[in-house]
């Protein structure tokens, strides 16, 4: 294994609100060799650092970053979850982005240097970094990880391959369990099924595509005249749930709008307004969530375009840093995880308009033939036996929050032997939901969920024996500066530690399709 040597470029000063005071944060490049291949690659891989908080023998704690652009808030916003222990603990902070993702870049975004892109180099990456802090201070300090969706995943990860490096882990929302067909994300709200059966019937006529059309200001439109493709059908319905999708994920999680709407409550509005027929009812949903990905900017048409789509993630990079993450995000669910959010199971509100070959077919238009559905399969396999998935998992001194109402705790871990294995699913709340700032209208198991991480915070580093808490909810049935050495549950990853939401784009359907991935 072969060290990164980090080199300090600059020193940006960035004034806390409500503080009065500096916080100083540092920009570091490295040059690092590929973490365990004797080829060598540049990559240069930004990080944030905050230490006002640092105490003597204080530890560390740093965020892991996910599937998209960081931003210094990770550090810098006293109210998020994992800073106010920061402040209580005395630790330094850090926040660590994704190889490839942002301006963490690895030798381009071109397909084959994407091959230097995954998980597990991630997990080297962080690694590295550690040892390096540790090597560079000259007073080896006690590390905790965090991370939400994906890179929560990374976080729990991390101390299952490398406890001798860090001490203890928190993985919010994290879906440990790599799966192709992850079509159990769909099955909720059985009373908008009337809407999405007659859309599946209009779109088996031309006279019904071009009502769609109308309803949904489709570009490019559909009409008598048109040939509209299978896969461009199965494009628009992925399109079209992606919005029930987001809004269900981020339901009343303390981050942007999502905090005071977005979520659940008003998806029922829209889908309860008897004065419409339901299909129009969806197609409201749908202007009312473009509009919020895209900032406020009014709502001009529905992208329906498989093959444009494609042709964007080829040139993604073009578009810059947030656009490039759904390509990059792409490339890993077709090469590790899968997480293809389809309609397969038939037993959802959406019918089943968009099998999983919509999604295995993207892989190979986008990076090579050779990325089939058997590939992608076998590479699902091989995720899972590389981390053990959720039964296997062998961590330790690791606390797994889950929200109930997010789709993606289903793959998330709920049984250990392990006492210091500690999981809770958190009745009511959504995705990544414990590590938002905390507010009076909060759940009561949101507050009791993030006292028991912190009473475990407390044992690890104390080194004394880990808990359950004394109630966890059960499971039930049913988402800047640099270094260089990796959340987004996404078609994601920003709310929480996941991927960045990229607006602004023809493609933003799409984009927010790819985001939910994970």
């Amino acid at each position: 294994l072969l060290i990164a040597r980090y080199l300090i470029l600059e020193k940006i000063s960035l004034r806390s609100s409500g503080r009065g005071r500096n916080e100083s944060i540092k920009s570091i490049a490295s040059q690092v060799t590929l973490s365990f291949n004797a080829t060598c690659c540049p990559c240069f891989q930004r990080y944030f650092k905050n230490a006002q908080w640092a105490m003597p023998g204080g530890p560390s704690f740093i965020m892991i970053g996910g599937e998209g652009p960081e931003s210094p808030k990770w550090v810098l916003n006293e109210n998020i979850t994992y800073l106010t222990w920061a402040k209580k603990f005395g630790a330094t902070v850090y926040l660590l982005e994704h190889r490839y993702y942002g301006e963490s870049v690895v030798l381009g975004y071109d397909s084959t240097s994407n091959y230097y892109l995954s998980s597990l180099q991630m997990l080297y990456d962080v690694a590295n970094f550690i040892r390096n802090v540790n090597s560079q201070t000259g007073a080896p300090t006690t590390w905790i990880t965090f991370g939400g969706s994906y890179s929560g995943a990374l976080s729990l990860w991390m101390r299952q391959l490398f406890p001798d490096v860090v001490q203890g882990a928190v993985g919010s929302s994290a879906p440990v369990e790599a799966k192709l067909d992850f079509y159990g994300s769909l099955g909720f709200y059985e009373y908008c099924f009337q809407g999405f059966d007659s859309m599946h019937q209009l779109v088996l006529t031309g006279d019904g595509r071009s009502t769609l059309s109308d309803i949904f200001s489709l570009a490019p439109l559909w009409d008598n005249a048109t040939d509209v493709s299978e896969t461009d059908v199965q494009y628009f319905f992925s399109n079209i749930y992606s919005q029930f999708q987001g809004a269900v994920q981020y339901s009343g999680d303390n981050t942007g709008g999502y905090a005071n709407g977005y979520g659940i409550p008003e998806l029922c509005a829209f889908m309860t307004n008897e004065t419409n027929d339901p299909v129009e009812n969806i197609a409201q949903f749908n202007q009312y969530m473009t509009v919020f990905y895209s900032d406020g900017v009014p709502f001009n048409h529905t992208e329906n375009s498989y093959q444009a789509f494609v042709e964007y993630l080829r040139t993604a990079q073009d578009y810059g840093p947030d656009a490039a993450s759904s390509r990059l995000w792409t490339w890993q669910t077709c090469t590790e995880f899968g997480y293809f959010q389809s309609s397969d199971s038939g037993y959802s509100i959406f019918g089943s308009p968009t099998p999983v070959n919509l999604y295995t077919q993207m892989c190979s238009d986008v990076f090579g033939k050779q990325y089939s559905a058997a590939a992608i399969q076998q590479s699902v396999l091989r995720t899972n036996y590389r981390y053990g998935g959720r039964a296997n998992y062998k961590g330790t001194n690791v606390a797994i929050p889950n929200g109930s109402l997010d789709p993606w705790h289903a793959l998330g871990k709920y049984t250990s032997n392990d006492p210091s294995v500690v999981w809770y699913l958190i009745n009511g709340t959504a995705h990544c939901a414990d590590m938002y700032p905390a507010r009076p209208e909060d759940e009561p198991d949101l507050s009791n969920a993030r006292q028991l991480i912190e009473v475990n915070l407390v044992q690890w580093l104390s080194d004394t024996p880990a808990t359950k808490g004394a109630t966890t909810t059960t499971r039930g049935t049913t988402t800047v500066a640099m270094t260089s050495n990796v959340k987004s549950p996404s078609p994601t990853p920003v709310p929480a530690h996941e991927s960045s939401t990229p607006t602004g784009s023809a493609f933003h359907h799409g984009e927010e399709l790819l985001k939910f991935v994970l």
